[in-house]
């Protein structure tokens, strides 16, 4: 009985050293949605306010139908809690003559970017293709190539183009992104927006305690120890 009792505590305290050596898996946590269904300002937003397409969808920009034009918006977000790695996920709306790089019409430039990360600035085509969306510029894909809703807003003129964008990167403390397009003709004519904007965060698993190691180690001394005096 005195072995099998021994052998119950050796099996106790390997299992306690193992999960002193195993951090568990930080878990994604949702630290920021906005559908822009709710009521205008908001404030961690520099610029934007609500807008509404023709076909009634809310969404993010300084017009109220047509969004941003040559624009800069910045997303600031504080008291997150610890982490290593951000995942900003959003729906971009490309609206009406969008020239990506044409020669004669374009370059229509957009651009997302995290405070101190790096940069992703791309093209889109809606009117005149190529664009060099899904890649960063200067690649070269077929206009409104990766959309997932086309001509779902409303607008007239070209129409416009639903994109899924989601971004992962490295990064701690407070978070600023920014998104912006240059190029762009009189806002009437080619415009964006920004909608159902969701951003996680791996926030820091709890860690197990060091003094449940140590447990464990003085669990197997112990069983040393009632050897030698069997």
């Amino acid at each position: 009985m005195k072995r099998l009792n021994n052998r119950y505590v050796m099996l106790l305290a390997l299992l306690v050293i193992w999960l002193g050596f195993t951090s568990p898996p930080a878990n994604a946590v949702e630290v920021y949605f906005n559908d822009f269904e709710g009521t205008a300002p908001w404030a961690e937003w520099s610029a934007g306010g609500k807008a509404t397409t023709p076909s009634g969808r809310h969404f993010l920009g300084t017009h109220a139908t047509y969004g941003f034009g040559n624009e800069t918006t910045i997303l600031t977000l504080t008291g997150l809690p610890n982490h290593t790695q951000a995942t900003v996920s959003f729906d971009l709306y490309i609206i009406q003559s969008w020239d990506g790089q044409n020669a004669s019409y374009g370059t229509d430039f957009w651009s997302f970017q995290p405070q101190g990360g790096s940069e992703f600035k791309t093209t889109f085509g809606i009117a005149n293709g190529p664009q060099s969306y899904p890649d960063p510029y200067p690649a070269d894909h077929p206009a409104r190539t990766g959309e997932k809703e086309h001509n779902a807003l409303g607008y007239g003129f070209y129409g416009d183009s639903v994109y899924q964008l989601s971004f992962t990167f490295a990064h701690s403390g407070d978070l600023a992104v920014s998104f912006w397009a240059a190029g762009l003709q009189g806002i009437t004519d080619e415009s964006w927006g920004l909608d159902n904007v969701k951003v996680e965060v791996n926030a820091a698993a709890v860690p197990i305690p060091a003094s449940l190691f140590l447990f464990g180690s003085g669990l197997l001394r112990l069983i040393g120890i009632r050897r030698k005096g069997q």
